[in-house]
């Protein structure tokens, strides 16, 4: 099921140019995965024409971005709410930025669970080809 941007509105605690990723391409709250997609543009927050692009850490961001999209999906069944992010490890991203028009997507599902804490594995791919994964755990709010 794909959920595109004025509906991720509904579900994430972002607004305006913040809010970075388009579409939820597909999610299952069973195994808490999301699959969402995003174009870059020159109008993006995060845009920097020295680079032509956003600079690669932003990963970190639509990573976050994705998790939020499925909590707040899962609010709807489960009563989870917002995320917050208590760490990012093993991070590798082999593109220095994602270009002006490419198609970045983001891959992330839940590894492990302890209380509130979840950790999840992100990918990252840019016009369908994997550019990077990192490893972050999140803090759940009931």
């Amino acid at each position: 099921m794909t959920i595109e941007h004025d509906e991720l509105k509904k579900l994430v605690p972002h607004a305006g140019k913040m809010l970075l990723i388009d579409r939820v391409c597909d999610f299952d709250t069973e195994n808490w995965s999301v699959k969402t997609q995003t174009t870059v543009r020159e109008n993006c927050i995060f845009f920097e024409k020295s680079i032509g692009g956003i600079p690669n850490y932003i990963f970190i961001e639509f990573v976050a971005q994705s998790v939020a999209a499925l909590l707040g999906i899962c609010s709807k069944t489960q009563g989870k709410k917002n995320g917050y992010i208590l760490s990012v490890s093993s991070l590798e991203i082999s593109v220095p930025a994602l270009a002006l028009n490419s198609k970045v997507g983001v891959f992330a599902h839940r590894t492990s669970e302890a209380g509130n804490a979840h950790s999840f594995c992100a990918e990252l791919f840019v016009d369908d080809k994997n550019v990077g994964s990192g490893n972050f755990t999140l803090m759940v709010a009931e």
